[in-house]
């Protein structure tokens, strides 16, 4: 988020992004779960430009995992506070491995929101892994910051998790009950919808993934689908306007 937009490079078309997304792709400074696959970098840059960040800033930031859009707890809290609707967002006193709590108070707002993670919330919640065990105050801390701010901030994080957080049905039940259709959405992209758009053949392949895309929710998911759809279609109708 701090990376400045002027030096940026800020692709201006979809056909652009598409050209940077297969660009980059080949890049081995990107993360090795994006290397080689242009569908998800595509999906990274784009999930990224929604929450206000550049290409780059969006692949250091930007983690598509099992088709949802990840963020760390800090890219979330400098999202919001990016955005200037947050009063304050901050922890309240010193996170422990027992507990921590952050609080926001929205500007227009009346009251100042809360959310807590204790040990006990860890381990209901099975998320007891190696990382919580090693560092209790910081996963502890980085669970009741990303709550916080998509739980006030939707309009900003809407669909989007921590890197901290394991996208199972337990997790997501005891964060928040709306995922359940990001999940949804998560099970169509997962079966490589992205991918499939991106690659596909023929005009007719394409063509026959519309209905997929179209099923999608309105969304971060269906914006990527959509913008994957038309990248391909105009490349199908590049070599037409060529013989014309």
């Amino acid at each position: 988020m701090s990376e400045s937009k002027s030096l940026a490079i800020i692709p201006r078309s979809t056909n652009e992004v598409y050209e940077l997304a297969e660009r980059l792709s080949k890049a081995t400074t990107i993360s090795q779960e994006l290397r080689g696959n242009s569908a998800n970098v595509l999906a990274a840059i784009m999930a990224g430009a929604e929450l206000g960040f550049a290409p780059m800033a969006a692949l250091r930031s930007v983690h598509i995992i099992k088709g949802i859009p990840k963020l760390s707890a800090d890219a979330m809290a400098a999202v919001v506070l990016a955005s200037g609707k947050a009063q304050y967002f901050e922890p309240k006193g010193d996170p422990t491995s027992a507990s921590a709590t952050w609080v926001t108070k929205r500007i227009g707002s009346e009251r100042e929101h809360s959310v807590t993670w204790t040990a006990e919330d860890a381990k209901r919640a099975a998320l007891v892994t190696d990382n919580h065990r090693l560092f209790p105050r910081q996963m502890l801390s980085a669970r009741a910051k990303s709550e916080l701010a998509r739980s006030i901030y939707p309009d900003l994080l809407s669909g989007v998790y921590s890197n901290e957080e394991i996208p199972d049905d337990a997790a997501v039940a005891h964060r928040d009950p709306k995922p359940a259709n990001d999940i949804q959405d998560a099970e169509i992209i997962e079966d490589n919808l992205l991918e499939l758009v991106a690659t596909a053949a023929t005009l007719e392949a394409l063509e026959a993934l519309k209905p997929r895309c179209a099923a999608l929710k309105q969304g971060p998911t269906r914006t990527l689908a959509r913008e994957a759809y038309s990248a391909r279609q105009q490349h199908f109708a590049k070599p037409a306007e060529t013989a014309a």
